[in-house]
């Protein structure tokens, strides 16, 4: 008896397959991101709070009247 031809070969991958791809490729490309990010420490936030004039409750901005 012959073999049947595999059609499945032949398709498109359908929405499903479409979406997995797209989140193995999101989850790919969230390691760059992290690579280009700067390195954050206790004393990275500390001059940044000190920059923004922001207490560590609250970020408000400084309003001059």
């Amino acid at each position: 008896m012959p073999r049947r031809r595999d059609d499945f070969a032949l398709r498109e991958p359908g929405a499903a397959a479409k979406e997995r791809f797209a989140r193995k490729q999101m989850l790919r490309d969230w390691d760059a991101v992290w690579a280009a990010l700067p390195v954050v420490d206790a004393q990275f936030i500390k001059d940044t709070r000190e920059k923004l004039k922001c207490s560590r409750a609250v970020c408000t901005p400084i309003v001059h009247e």
